[in-house]
């Protein structure tokens, strides 16, 4: 039986093992998507579906990401271990954070 750990304890943990505060990574991934994979909300006629072409939990800004694919962003471990090595160093990438 495969038991699937929730996002956020996937966040804390791997925060914790990137030395960036657990609960800072929380707040930003819960404002930027509410821990759900989903593309951005905020309108861009020029982007997909008439939306950002930010996605996953972290929305990934793929146009300033390049070398990030979509499937990537969307992946939560994969996204989540991307945004911490960013996060140490440029949280404000994000602008949720404050």
């Amino acid at each position: 039986m495969v038991v699937e750990i929730p996002v956020d304890v996937r966040i804390e943990r791997l925060a914790t093992s990137y030395g960036v505060d657990p609960q800072l990574a929380l707040k930003i991934a819960r404002c930027e998507s509410k821990l759900v994979p989903q593309q951005s909300h905020y309108p861009d006629p020029s982007g997909p579906n008439g939306r950002e072409d930010s996605w996953g939990i972290w929305q990934i800004n793929l146009p300033s990401h390049p070398t990030v694919t979509r499937e990537q962003a969307m992946d939560v471990e994969w996204s989540t271990n991307w945004a911490m090595k960013h996060l140490k160093d440029h949280p404000h990438m994000w602008s949720c954070y404050q």
